[in-house]
């Protein structure tokens, strides 16, 4: 059993810390929103998802899942680090990693020994690599001499059904340069091994990648099947039949080639 802190309790942290947690991990989730932590210590939980709140009472209630605010400490005691803080598009569609580059920060604070940091936001390419850099350099700016590794393993959950998502997953990517954290992941996700998920193990920069060419092509799909729409509308054609026919064909696929709203928030930058 691993002892992992995962930094961020928005809607993928929670469900990580909660799904690793029902994996048999001692879990801490970490947040620095105070009342949040204490609506979660509660029991009360701030997202809805399905199966949630039942997942987190009962690892609660078992003790393999804690909730704080104080980062340096939760990072002190873990073996691994989930990075899973928000990382917003800003205003000229650049992502914003000021959030993510503060729990770096605090993160490099507490180690005083080696730890598997895995980025599980979704970054540019090349984040990872930078946060690694960065922690290097807070290591050597306090003196202290100690290895780390770093893993880019990102999430594919869909709103409203993200603890299956987790718990059943298509695959599972992680991007290394270490096999000892490799080893260690391959630990952590055992249970989904057991299982038989499919696992893409490959270098960093293309973790990262394989995350943004997925969500486009997701928000591809979308667009696509709205212009179809739009088509159809005008020549007299039945776009539910279209998209239907479409999805039969085994190298199209049903999934996200529903027509209405586009896509849009955070979940594809």
């Amino acid at each position: 059993m691993h002892c992992i802190s995962v930094i961020g309790t928005g809607y993928v942290g929670l469900v990580t810390g909660a799904c690793l947690a029902d994996f048999g991990m001692d879990v801490i989730c970490v947040d620095n929103n105070i009342e949040k932590i204490q609506r979660l210590q509660k029991g009360e939980i701030p997202i809805y998802e399905n199966g949630l709140d039942m997942v987190v009472k009962r690892n609660v209630g078992t003790g393999r899942l804690r909730f704080t605010s104080n980062l340096p400490a939760a990072v002190h005691d873990a073996e691994v680090v989930f990075l899973a803080v928000g990382t917003p598009p800003l205003e000229d569609g650049s992502v914003d990693l000021a959030a993510l580059f503060s729990a770096v920060d605090e993160i490099a604070a507490g180690m005083d020994g080696y730890k598997v940091i895995v980025t599980k936001s979704t970054v540019p390419v090349g984040t990872t690599n930078r946060i690694k850099r960065e922690i290097s350099a807070k290591l050597d700016a306090r003196g202290v001499k100690t290895g780390f590794d770093m893993i880019s393993n990102p999430e594919f959950l869909r709103e409203g059904s993200a603890v299956y998502d987790f718990m059943h997953p298509d695959r599972v990517i992680l991007g290394y340069n270490s096999g000892k954290a490799l080893e260690i992941m391959k630990s952590v996700y055992r249970v989904l091994y057991l299982n038989e998920t499919p696992f893409i193990e490959t270098n960093i920069q293309t973790a990262e990648m394989i995350k943004y060419a997925s969500n486009a092509f997701l928000a591809l799909k979308i667009t696509y099947i709205n212009q179809i729409a739009n088509l159809c509308e005008a020549a007299g054609a039945n776009v539910i039949d279209v998209s239907k026919a479409m999805g039969k064909d085994a190298r199209i696929g049903s999934k996200f080639l529903h027509p209405g709203p586009g896509y849009g928030g955070s979940c594809f930058p």
